[in-house]
Parts: structure tokens; sequence; C-alpha cells
């Protein structure tokens, strides 16, 4: 009985190193995005926009790694902490407003929306960081 708690505990603990690791990961390919976001603000024509929106895409893609990484990890909590959601809220129409009105405006609404995924991630971090720090004093 006591093995298995510990097992469990310990295959918490790895899913959220997981789900940690996954995390930052998506942040950095944010912040890449943001920097060619900033780029394209201040003077950057096509070539940074286009270059921005595939370290977008970039972002996405380990957001959505990152998501499946603190579902599991919740499952492995049995649902006592709630991971918040990261979804990174980049549709066509955005990459169409910024490509084809590219201005001041829709650059900055971009950015905008590049800090919200990073303060979202900042949160589940906080959250998961908390979960492992009760799981390993519970070993």
């Amino acid at each position: 009985m006591l093995y298995n708690q510990e097992k469990e505990i310990r295959e918490a603990i790895t899913a959220g190193e997981q789900a940690l690791e996954s995390l930052r990961l998506a942040n950095r390919k944010l912040d890449a995005a943001g920097d060619w976001g900033l780029w394209d603000l201040f003077g950057g024509k096509l070539l940074s926009g286009i270059f921005k929106h595939q370290r977008i895409q970039d972002a996405k893609e380990s957001v959505n790694f990152a998501r499946a990484k603190c579902l599991a990890f919740q499952r492995e909590l049995g649902d006592v902490h709630s991971i918040p959601d990261i979804d990174i809220q980049f549709d066509s129409l955005t990459m169409f407003a910024d490509f084809f009105l590219d201005n001041f405006l829709t650059d900055i609404w971009v950015q905008s929306k590049i800090r919200d995924c990073q303060r979202r991630i900042h949160t589940a971090m906080v959250e998961i960081e908390s979960a492992l720090r009760a799981l390993r004093s519970s070993q």
C-alpha cells in the first residue's frame, strides 16, 4: 500500500516536471514571437511579419504540447489542483488582420495576445511549482 502511494507521488512529480519544462519551452517560443513582433511594430515590413507568424506558429505548437502535459499532470494529481488554461488565441482572422492591415494597432493587438498567453503560462507555472512542492514534502 505504502509502496503504491510512493510510486503514485513519483509519477505525479515526473508529470509535473515535464509539464513545467514544456511551459518553459512554450514561454521561450512566445518570447521569440514577441521579439519579432517588436521588430514588426517598430518599422519591420513583410519579412518581420512572416518571421513573427512563424514564431507564433512554433509557440502554438509548444503551447498545445504544454497543455497536454499539464492535463497529464492534473490527471496524476487526481484533480486536486486546477491548472489554468494556457491556450494561445491566434486564429486566421488575427493573422489576416496583422498581414493585410499591417498597422500599429494590429501589431499592438498581436503583441497583447502574446503577452496574455505568457501571463497565463506564468500562472500555470506557479500552480505547478506549488503542487510539486506539496508532492515533494509528502514523500
